[in-house]
């Protein structure tokens, strides 16, 4: 692709690529890191309006972006939705694009991409499940949290008020179980904290 024009919007030159979830499927965007405007890749220099505060970008759909920052808040709203990661946008049961933040490590538990573990795992890779990772093993063992301003993030029940899972609690008092692919309570829980399974061998 030729080199990307400047927004249409802010006239920002500096731009991202990104992940745009169409109607027939996903496809490579620009994504404009100075006002949030973004559109297909293929699409981002077929426009004829040269680059002022009125101009707009086709969309594969025919419809251009409404405003500086709308797309980007849309297409959170559409993924949230559609269920789809947070983080690479794929649908429920597809794996994780490689290098996206959200994504389970199949070896240890932790996240994928700043774990320790070899480069390749050696247990198939997580697929998005529609929710946080780990999240649903912290409802199974009761672990929730509340934030109280001043004293931070406590535990609590969780029927009470803004209660959130405890991912720290997790890592911390349950152990990985890489065939599972998912956490269990060992039989000394909490004694000693999370430990890398290959720290542990």
């Amino acid at each position: 692709m030729n080199e990307p024009k400047p927004c249409p919007f802010c006239g920002g030159t500096d731009f991202v690529n990104s992940t745009i979830c169409e109607d027939d499927g996903e496809v490579d965007g620009i994504w404009c890191k100075g006002c949030g405007a973004e559109a297909p890749a293929s699409v981002w220099n077929n426009r004829t309006e040269p680059h002022n505060a009125n101009a707009q970008v086709s969309t594969a759909s025919g419809t251009p972006p409404q405003a500086p920052g709308h797309q980007a808040a849309a297409r959170s709203a559409r993924m949230a939705k559609e269920n789809r990661c947070p983080g690479c946008a794929v649908a429920v049961g597809k794996k994780h694009n490689d290098y996206c933040h959200v994504e389970c490590c199949p070896d240890c538990g932790g996240q994928y991409i700043s774990c320790v573990c070899e480069e390749e795992p050696t247990h198939p890779r997580i697929a998005w499940s529609g929710e946080w990772p780990n999240k649903a093993a912290c409802r199974e063992f009761g672990f929730f949290v509340q934030f109280h301003p001043g004293q931070g993030w406590l535990r609590c029940d969780k029927n009470d008020l803004a209660a959130t899972e405890d991912l720290n609690r997790l890592y911390r008092e349950a152990t990985w179980d890489a065939k599972q692919a998912r956490f269990v309570m060992p039989a000394n829980a909490g004694a000693t904290g999370y430990t890398h399974p290959k720290e542990a061998q």
